[in-house]
């Protein structure tokens, strides 16, 4: 019988990597809080997170390999060895790569969050395959490229601080992100000033001065209408645009067709509380902007993230106290998954990079991954060319794209599919009744 003890550890079910107290009874959890001592989440856990246990202990947790022994779609499964598995895997994807090429395979991934994502994207390069996918176009990564393009830098709010004002811009911090939801209360009760952007009511819309509820997927025209009041009205930082930006003239006559009535028209919110607004954001500095999710799944993502970029610069919210500040990187791993020596992207030549699935939708250079609808065309319509394999990691395609009997049929006719995932998903769809038949 061992002695009860508690192990300090980390969250990694997102990238916010909260700290956590584990609670062991004769070696085994039982317990799981936050830890009240991490300068990041400071004792708060998420839903997700302090569901960990649950997903330690859910009795279709995967333990071992299984492999299909009936045709596709029976559900008919068998355990095999972990040697088995890796043997089966490698001799089949190997295969295709020798009758087909190596891009007849392509690799798909949630989002597992952090180095275990990047991974995949390494097993792919070195494999051969230029066809990499993620869900990273609706998903964080418009937000960093459209940062980058614009400062330079991924800023982050400066809540401590505390800012004078804060928009939240399509997210939930409290059911997504527990640790900036508490700063942000913190600030309120300190009297910041807060705007809530968002076409959904939760609880920070009713603290919010100002609630914009705009019509969804309209955010881009939102923003440049919030720019176009701020310099016609010459609240923007004279000193800052002077000093850091080019282009202002182009942005100036760009946004004069953002007027108030056309914002409205769009967006359905009323040009008196989008006047209001940009004013009182403009007027009340230092301020942030917390962005999420909810700008990112749009058709305008990559440009309304640039728009929001450019509204905090030219605010003056850039580099200061309670404004967007660039965090240091911790280093060690982390740095290390974000190298392209580390994904060895150098393996794939230009040429074959070139090629890739989605070399013709016109996607920016530097987006290396390949888009879901691509994969699907390239299945079953054989565009740009066919593809007979896939290696899935992370990710329920049938619940996750657009068009779920497109993808069931995709998805029957790969020549062979391995997928790696935590839970059998198989026997929850049986369990709770969701298993339906797509014809």
């Amino acid at each position: 019988m061992l002695k009860p003890q508690t192990i300090r550890s980390t969250c990694r079910l997102c990238y916010n990597a909260c700290g956590v107290l584990i609670h062991m009874e004769n070696g085994k959890p039982t317990f799981l809080e936050g830890d009240p001592n991490n300068p990041i989440n400071k004792g708060n856990l998420c839903k997700k997170g302090s569901a960990s246990l649950e997903y330690l202990n859910h009795p279709d947790r995967l333990k071992h390999p299984l492999r299909r022994t009936d045709s596709k779609g029976k559900g008919s499964w068998k355990r095999i060895s972990w040697d088995e598995a890796l043997e089966i895997t490698a001799q089949e994807l190997t295969g295709l790569k020798e009758k087909y090429g190596a891009s007849s395979v392509v690799f798909m991934r949630g989002a597992a969050k952090g180095l275990q994502d990047d991974y995949l994207a390494r097993f792919a390069n070195i494999f051969g395959s230029p066809n990499i996918s993620a869900p990273s176009q609706i998903c964080f990564v418009p937000g960093i490229h459209a940062s980058n393009i614009t400062y330079g830098y991924y800023a982050f709010p400066d809540y401590e601080y505390p800012p004078k004002c804060i928009i939240v811009w399509g997210t939930n911090p409290e059911a997504t992100q527990v640790n900036q939801h508490a700063e942000i209360l913190d600030a309120l009760k300190r009297g910041t000033k807060l705007i809530v952007i968002d076409p959904v009511e939760y609880d920070l819309c009713k603290k919010a001065d100002i609630w914009l509820r705009l019509r969804p997927s309209t955010d881009l025209a939102l923003a440049l209408g919030l720019i176009n009041i701020i310099l016609a009205e010459n609240l923007y930082d004279q000193a800052f645009v002077r000093t850091w930006t080019i282009g202002f003239d182009r942005l100036r006559s760009h946004v004069k067709n953002y007027t108030l009535e056309e914002v409205e028209k769009i967006t359905w919110v009323p040009k008196e509380k989008i006047l209001k607004a940009a004013r009182l954001f403009s007027e009340q500095k230092p301020g942030c902007i917390q962005w999420g999710n909810g700008i990112e799944t749009t058709i305008n993502s990559f440009q309304a993230c640039r728009a929001i970029a450019i509204l905090r610069s030219i605010t003056g919210n850039l580099g200061v106290p309670g404004g967007e500040v660039k965090w240091s990187d911790p280093g060690g791993v982390i740095s290390a998954s974000r190298s392209p020596e580390f994904l060895c992207q150098q393996n794939i030549p230009p040429e074959v990079r070139a090629k890739r699935l989605s070399a013709s939708d016109d996607m920016m250079p530097i987006i290396f991954y390949i888009t879901h609808q691509r994969i699907l065309k390239a299945i079953l319509k054989g565009d740009p060319y066919q593809v007979y394999g896939a290696y899935i990691k992370g990710g329920n395609m049938l619940i996750s794209y657009p068009n779920a009997k497109e993808t069931y049929k995709a998805l029957m006719k790969l020549k062979f599919l391995v997928v790696a995932d935590m839970v059998h998903r198989w026997n929850i769809m049986k369990r709770y009744s969701l298993l339906y038949k797509i014809s």
